[in-house]
């Protein structure tokens, strides 16, 4: 049902956060789109797209966003979006999400409360608490999936184990050590430190709030589309929505099959 919704944003000035109103919407929460963060501000063509890349038969698009609040989030929640990065698969017929990268505002709780207490101070007022940004991943809409609590970065980290595991028994192996002559509990250790290090990668990292501006959060953006991770995690989910896909496509023709025959 269409409503009608007041829009805030969060952002930092003279190093101070600030929660402001930005006008009102009216449809549903899903019809909310965020407006565009243009990365190339000094060039003639003006875009938000941070990365662009082919991979096998898809173009991939990585396009920065400012994000638009509705005044019932707020009320709601502690965490609020900022400015987020959003990574899109397609080719024809097929278009999907394969990761995000989400620049948060955690609100005090202080500041929590005079905005639930005196709701004017919404309009323009500043707020406390800390910045941070984090890799966010959409799973799988399978229901299956979700049961056995299989997420997608379950899925991104046990594979990343595995050529970890390999990679070390592999530098050994041609190192010509043999490995009854190495304790097993040196090789898993360098197995858990490299994967610890690896996991860290998708730990929230906080941000000086000193450092939030528009050209901080452009080049952050920019700085994370030029990670060595982030190609490894293109070729990765898109090779997990190949298999969803697949395995959808094969129940739908064995529902079909199973369908009663009219006699």
């Amino acid at each position: 049902m269409s409503q009608e919704f007041q829009l805030f944003r969060v952002f930092s000035k003279k190093n101070t956060p600030h929660i402001k109103f930005v006008g009102v919407f009216k449809g549903t929460q899903n019809d909310l789109q965020d407006e565009p963060l243009i990365i190339n501000m000094h060039e003639l063509n003006k875009t938000n797209i941070c990365y662009s890349a082919d991979y096998k038969d898809y173009q991939i698009i990585g396009d920065a966003y400012i994000c638009n609040i509705p005044h019932p989030y707020i009320v709601s929640n502690n965490k609020y979006p900022v400015y987020y990065l959003n990574f899109t698969y397609m080719k024809q017929f097929v278009k999907g999400k394969l990761f995000g990268v989400y620049v948060y505002f955690d609100i005090d709780k202080e500041s929590k409360e005079k905005l639930i207490k005196h709701p004017q101070t919404m309009i323009n007022t500043t707020i406390s608490g800390k910045f941070s940004y984090k890799f966010i991943f959409d799973e799988s809409t399978d229901s299956k999936e979700t049961k056995t609590n299989t997420t997608l970065l379950n899925k991104i980290l046990n594979n990343k184990f595995s050529q970890i595991e390999n990679d070390v028994l592999k530098k050994y192996f041609y190192s010509g050590i043999s490995l009854h002559d190495i304790a097993y509990s040196s090789v898993k250790s360098e197995i858990d430190t490299l994967f610890d290090e690896y996991k860290k990668t998708f730990d929230a990292v906080n941000i000086d709030i000193s450092d939030l501006s528009i050209n901080y959060i452009i080049n952050l953006f920019k700085n994370i589309c030029n990670l060595s991770i982030i190609p490894d995690l293109i070729s990765f989910i898109i090779s997990v929505r190949e298999e969803e896909r697949k395995l959808k496509y094969k129940n739908d023709i064995f529902s079909i099959e199973n369908l009663p025959q009219s006699k």
